[in-house]
């Protein structure tokens, strides 16, 4: 987090998989989603997910808080269990849109931070906050995961923002976009010289 040429604070990201890069961009950060939902990949719902809602039902999905969707849209109606093909889910032929509701366990953790860009993707929390301690953390699905979210937050917002009642993706936005930089360096100048980082994405051009 830079103010002018200073930088005021930092912090530990999880970035994409080398199958599931993260991009590189500029973008303006311009508001922040409290109590978001979940969306699942779709290949992450057919490879992991299908297969243990097969295995454990209903009661699976109560649990988990997962829903069905019948499709991508934002008038998409919610699924009963038994008006999905579970079995087409996890063998690949029907695609299908799950999400999970905000609460304990959900995937984005308690707030997201959103700016627009052609990719879809944005700053989270996570509620698996033993990932960080990884020295080599590429394990998302192209989004960023977020060490200390609120930090980043309040310092956007310049203050503790707070969602009011139980409504789902509540928006905060921001009186003023904040620029925002996804880079991949694998040179980085310090003091004492350069550090030279491992190519994970094979971008470099010899």
């Amino acid at each position: 987090m830079y103010e002018g040429r200073n930088i005021v604070g930092s912090m530990r990201v999880i970035v994409g998989k080398p199958s599931d890069q993260t991009p590189i961009l500029e973008g303006a950060i311009d508001h922040a989603v409290l109590k978001p939902y979940w969306n699942v990949p779709p290949d992450l719902t057919q490879t992991r997910y299908a297969g243990r809602v097969i295995r454990g039902g209903e009661a699976y999905l109560k649990r988990t808080r997962f829903e069905a969707l019948s499709d991508w849209s934002e008038d998409a109606q919610v699924l009963g269990y038994r008006e999905v093909d579970w079995n087409a889910v996890a063998a690949g032929t029907r695609q299908l849109r799950l999400r999970q509701r905000p609460g304990p366990g959900n995937g984005m953790g308690e707030i997201k931070i959103m700016f627009t860009n052609p990719f879809g993707v944005y700053l989270h929390d996570t509620p698996s906050k033993n990932l960080f301690s990884k020295q080599q953390r590429l394990l998302s699905a192209g989004c960023v995961r977020l060490e200390k979210p609120w930090v980043l937050a309040d310092w956007l917002f310049g203050k503790r923002v707070s969602a009011e009642g139980s409504q789902p993706e509540q928006q905060v936005r921001l009186a003023k976009e904040v620029p925002v930089y996804l880079t991949y360096l694998t040179a980085i100048p310090t003091d004492s010289g350069f550090v030279f980082r491992d190519d994970v994405y094979s971008k470099d051009i010899y």
